[in-house]
């Protein structure tokens, strides 16, 4: 009996495992992965020879556990990025929704969040500024040399110079304009220290090259306003 019920176990891996190559889900991969390693560790323990063969067994346990953390890693991300405000959440939906939702979280978590009123300098023109800022409510008055150029509205960013092409500027730029709040209720934001959303950005592939489309079409829309104002 032990025999066979072994053997089973064995066919059951390999078939799981083949299984896991034919998916393209990222999740349902590693889970079957997971009970392939697990069935794996009991034909290894019950081998039908009588002898236990530890190292594929122990093997299999590494790869268990790697899984294990992997599938648990994709749903507490999961779970935090469930628990946006309803502010960032409208926010995703209308100017994010090409990023992943768990990306999404993940860069809003490394930011700060910031309030104004009304009349209040978010950047000075010709000053140092190490930070990249994103609107999630009002609007602002981008000005240079005392002459508003444009107006920046919900979903798009302030001082994102060079990060839509690529270009890795870290640290302290000179800010070529001032902006200012402009809503009667004030505004909100998600500040970045520059430096550190790009070291983000090189650790996550998938968070940069969204990001970049997301920027595209921002500036896209800034150059519109222009030609308005």
């Amino acid at each position: 009996i032990t025999y066979k019920v072994s053997e089973v176990f064995g066919h059951c891996s390999f078939v799981l495992v083949a299984i896991s190559y034919a998916v393209d889900d990222f999740l349902q991969l590693r889970i079957l992965a997971i009970a392939g390693s697990s069935a794996m560790l009991v034909f290894t323990y019950f081998h039908p020879h009588g002898r236990i063969l530890w190292l594929p067994f122990q093997w299999n346990i590494v790869f268990v556990l790697l899984n294990t953390w992997r599938v648990a890693k994709v749903y507490v991300d999961w779970i935090l990025s469930e628990q946006l405000s309803n502010g960032l959440s409208k926010l995703y939906d209308h100017h994010f929704y090409v990023m992943e939702k768990a990306d999404f979280a993940r860069l809003v978590r490394l930011g700060t969040k910031e309030k104004f009123q009304k009349g209040d300098t978010i950047v000075h023109q010709d000053q140092d500024n190490r930070y990249v800022r994103l609107v999630v409510s009002g609007d602002l008055i981008v000005d240079r040399d005392g002459q508003t150029t444009y107006l920046v509205h919900e979903g798009q960013f302030i001082s994102e110079m060079g990060l839509h092409a690529g270009l890795g500027l870290r640290g302290k730029l000179t800010s070529c304009c001032s902006v200012k709040a402009e809503s009667e209720k004030g505004v909100e934001l998600v500040r970045w220290d520059r430096t550190e959303l790009m070291h983000l950005l090189e650790l996550h592939q998938s968070i940069e090259r969204t990001l970049k489309a997301v920027m595209s079409w921002d500036i896209v829309s800034k150059l519109k306003s222009q030609r308005v104002l």
